[in-house]
């Protein structure tokens, strides 16, 4: 397999449609986001979910993160009263924050590790947001790296990960800071800090 490399800089709707043809044909792609490199799916596409786990060496009781266009697509798979979601997510999303909530229906099983909950990520970056929006439904994903190692800060490092593994690498480097996203959740109604990352979250929250 040869792995395709292509820069948003190129022309971001190229871009966009290359990545949808790929995944449409349940190929797995490294994409920038706001805080480090990540290696994804389209979120029903179940072979490429057991690749990325594969390719990782990534424990199957992990559960994978779940990217969204925006606050409105996201709660649409959210499982009961998403209030205290959307109070947090109008606050710091798009934003280097992953809120996990109860998930509903619509995800399966299989792309949370048998889990009721979902990790929730809308990333400041302009390229992944219009290919969600475009797709019309998320993707799933996780850092791009072998597991235990750090994740991948450059497209040039992803592309040494996995070359001739996945079909495409996305590089949009002056978009990543490094860094990997907080992690809060919510699904016991209350805001628990999991991950301290990159962004803060107001203590009066917490």
């Amino acid at each position: 397999m040869n792995t395709q490399f292509i820069s948003v800089s190129s022309n971001l709707q190229f871009v966009i449609d290359q990545a949808i043809t790929i995944l449409k044909n349940n190929g797995i792609f490294v994409f920038p986001t706001d805080t480090v490199y990540g290696i994804g799916c389209l979120y029903s596409s179940k072979s490429a979910i057991e690749k990325i786990y594969q390719l990782k060496g990534r424990d199957f009781n992990k559960p994978l993160g779940v990217y969204f266009s925006d606050i409105e697509m996201a709660s649409q798979y959210i499982s009961g009263n998403d209030g205290l979601f959307k109070k947090l997510a109008e606050k710091y999303l798009p934003g280097e924050l992953t809120i996990i909530a109860p998930k509903n229906e619509l995800i399966e099983n299989y792309v949370v590790s048998n889990f009721d909950t979902i990790g929730i990520r809308i990333p400041r970056n302009t390229f992944l947001l219009n290919l969600i929006n475009q797709l019309g439904q998320p993707i799933v994903g996780t850092s791009a790296n072998l597991s235990t190692l750090p994740a991948a800060k450059t497209a040039s490092e992803a592309y040494s990960i996995f070359k001739n593994q996945i079909e495409l690498i996305i590089e949009d480097d002056a978009s990543i800071q490094g860094t990997e996203s907080t992690i809060i959740s919510i699904a016991n109604g209350k805001i628990e800090l999991i991950r301290q990352g990159i962004l803060n979250i107001n203590n009066d929250l917490l």
